[in-house]
């Protein structure tokens, strides 16, 4: 990941090739570029240190660096003075689409992690590449539900596997483990909350995806008029 700060410029790339988070503070402007390609880095600071409260469900072994913490190195350095009560304007541009929206210091920090995140080489974070690479910034928790939901949907499709939420269970369980470690790793790296609340955010938007996997997706069934009545019982496995 590429990080300019002050930049007036974002690198040219292709549709799917990247993402610029611009933030407009009363002091001057952060803009960060995440490139969706960019290669896995073995340096960052102290707390980004694969040992350094890795996560319990880590596979990796013999790296310097988690490769997500290490990634997430310059957004901690640039956004951990960052209130999370902040109101900042934040412009998001993907290819030729362009997103402006206020937001809280919270919610633009939470949207930069997590994008971030979900393309770096992390192996747990790697089943969450399809939702960054067509993005949707400050998507709404049942936004996101439906994008975790198709997501797992359709690459059970694509494998030939048949069609279920357990996996989508068992995924969002292993977001709980990730997510609960970043927020210790990131801690003493802030100075302000924005960072830690947002890592605090993603690790709930982990259990309302997961309850809504039990509950067979319940909370969306009013999206679709033709659902067949009498399905809103929660059951544990939902076979579609």
């Amino acid at each position: 990941m590429s990080l300019a700060i002050l930049s007036d410029t974002s690198p040219e790339q292709p549709p799917l090739g990247g993402c610029t988070y611009r933030l407009v503070l009363p002091e001057g402007q952060l803009e960060f570029f995440v490139d969706f390609e960019r290669a896995p880095s073995d340096e960052g600071p102290a707390w980004a240190r694969l040992g350094a409260e890795q996560c319990p469900n880590c596979p990796l072994r013999g790296r310097a660096t988690c490769p997500a913490a290490a990634d997430l190195a310059p957004v901690v350095d640039a956004l951990g003075g960052l209130a999370s009560v902040a109101r900042l304007e934040v412009i998001v541009t993907q290819g030729k689409r362009e997103t402006r929206q206020w937001v809280t210091g919270e919610s633009a920090a939470r949207a930069i992690i997590g994008l971030v995140m979900a393309t770096s080489a992390c192996p747990i974070l790697g089943t969450l590449r399809p939702l960054a690479l067509l993005h949707l910034p400050f998507a709404t928790s049942a936004e996101s539900t439906f994008r975790f939901a198709a997501a797992h949907l359709l690459r059970q499709f694509f494998r030939g596997e048949h069609l279920d939420l357990e996996g989508l269970r068992t995924q969002m369980e292993s977001l709980h483990v990730v997510n609960a470690a970043f927020a210790r790793r990131v801690k003493a790296a802030c100075r302000k909350d924005a960072i830690p609340n947002a890592m605090t955010a993603l690790f709930s938007l982990s259990l309302i995806v997961e309850d809504e996997a039990e509950l067979g997706l319940a909370g969306l069934r009013s999206l679709f008029a033709d659902a067949p009545v009498g399905a809103e019982e929660a059951v544990p496995t939902v076979s579609l």
